[in-house]
């Protein structure tokens, strides 16, 4: 387990770099590492995995442009996203990373791990997590809205829930 985060942590620092590189954030950095389950590399944004469209084709189960839009709606891949996100809190500026695991569209599981983390924002990522949990998990990807305050947390929220947009919008 030890070797798998040690991997994890080297591939998220070369996007690091890669991201800092090319972009600037208005609350902070963000990686972003999607750990597919299976071999094939997760689709871009608009394009149509014609295999799977051939093979919905031939099961006969549903019409050309059904399977395309079905095809469409899934952008975000099955895997596991890490997202570490900053943001500013009175105290001082607090990194987290959220672990955002997908299968079939689906959210199963979502985490969150303060680092560092001053008393009180432990505290509300904590309660932010618990919140999220409840509003994400079991609900396909396109239908969540995440609210302005989770928790009794609005920066640890208002941070989670900007990257998880753009996570929709890039995938």
């Amino acid at each position: 387990m030890e070797k798998v985060k040690t991997i994890i942590y080297s591939i998220l620092a070369i996007i690091m770099l890669v991201v800092a590189g090319c972009s600037g954030v208005e609350t902070g950095e963000t990686i972003n590492q999607n750990i597919p389950n299976g071999d094939s590399p997760p689709p871009s944004e608009g394009i149509v995995d014609n295999e799977l469209l051939d093979r919905d084709r031939r099961e006969g189960s549903q019409s050309d442009e059904e399977v395309q839009q079905e095809s469409l709606q899934q952008l975000i891949a099955d895997g596991i996203y890490v997202e570490s996100i900053s943001y500013s809190t009175p105290p001082k500026v607090e990194l987290i990373d959220v672990t955002i695991a997908i299968e079939g569209g689906i959210v199963t599981d979502i985490s969150i791990l303060g680092i560092d983390p001053h008393p009180t924002s432990l505290n509300l990522q904590r309660r932010s997590e618990e919140g999220l949990r409840d509003l994400m998990i079991g609900k396909k990807v396109e239908d969540i809205q995440i609210p302005d305050r989770v928790g009794g947390s609005s920066l640890t929220t208002k941070a989670i829930q900007q990257r998880f947009q753009e996570m929709k919008n890039n995938y």
